[in-house]
């Protein structure tokens, strides 16, 4: 198609393995949604370093009997020491509605979720029920949380939105935010394994023979001007500049833009005529109440 059988040849072989790498991430992302679940596990380790300060061996999942002290529980539930601030953070109702069912945690938690989840948890503590009182807030984690580093940074973002909840809120979002990049290190490590295992089954299986692919293209020349036709296709379908959908997002916008602006040109120039008509006619009638005071101030004609 090209000119070229080398040309052709390598597109050919680029593309099937790209085919090839699509369905090996296919197999991952059911094998992961199916069994692994690495990513609901390693939110769940995540969350734990960052509140409880540790990875506890053994508690593979939140646990439902956590509580915190005040309001909302006995004091002697659950001894400030002893807090695990992670599984109350799972158990709390925001989150508790992200669960996939009732055994599998969510494998992702929004920022804003995870922040209102954390103010409410210290507002149960204060045994009060006004969760944008900071004063209140900064008290009850100087009091119940056991995890120095937690109680520096919580105490540090609310002096950091002086007195100002929402932006205390976007404070914890945002350390939430920049936690979850090292959870995202993890499940990219064994991403990495797990695709590279599933790469090489699939290549043993479907026999994946880099040389009987090219020497095929090569002496097939109809094979290979279906595999740079289905290439080509797929490139136009599934353009390198961010896909299809952000750029029709685009051209939308800007075409509304335009829309917009010619609306606004033609109303204003619609605005201009009728003034300029509204102007004229003014003066017109001016000119015409002018010319019958004229009359009427001429002296008669003498007899």
């Amino acid at each position: 198609m090209f000119g070229s059988t080398v040309i052709d040849v390598a597109i050919g072989m680029i593309f099937v393995y790209l085919l090839l790498s699509l369905l090996c991430s296919a197999i991952k992302e059911y094998i992961e949604a199916k069994w692994l679940q690495y990513r609901s596990q390693n939110l769940w380790q995540g969350i734990q370093l960052l509140l409880n300060g540790e990875i506890r061996e053994g508690l593979k999942k939140p646990d439902t009997r956590a509580a915190m002290p005040g309001v909302s529980s006995p004091p002697a539930a659950a001894p400030a020491e002893k807090l695990d601030i992670a599984s109350l953070l799972y158990n709390h109702g925001l989150v508790r509605a992200l669960y996939q069912d009732a055994e599998r945690l969510p494998s992702y938690i929004p920022s804003r979720t995870f922040a209102l989840a954390l103010w409410n948890l210290a507002s149960d503590a204060t045994g009060g029920t006004d969760t944008r009182d900071l004063a209140q807030i900064k008290q009850a984690i100087n009091d119940y949380i056991p995890n120095a580093a937690l109680r520096q940074s919580l105490v540090t973002m609310i002096d950091a939105a002086d007195n100002d909840f929402d932006r205390a809120v976007k404070n914890v979002e945002d350390w939430y935010d920049a936690a979850m990049d090292r959870v995202s290190g993890w499940y990219k490590r064994h991403t990495q394994f797990v695709l590279l295992a599933i790469g090489c089954a699939t290549a043993l299986f479907i026999n994946a023979d880099s040389v009987n692919i090219a020497r095929a293209l090569i002496q097939d020349k109809a094979l290979r001007e279906v595999l740079v036709a289905d290439a080509t296709d797929y490139l136009r379908e599934h353009p390198a500049n961010g896909g299809g959908a952000d750029a029709n997002t685009s051209n939308a916008d800007n075409a509304n833009r335009a829309g917009r602006t010619n609306n606004a040109n033609a109303a204003n120039t619609n605005a201009s005529n009728a003034n300029a008509n509204s102007a004229n006619t003014n003066s017109a009638n001016a000119n015409s109440a002018n010319a019958g005071a004229g009359d009427a101030a001429a002296p008669a004609p003498t007899p």
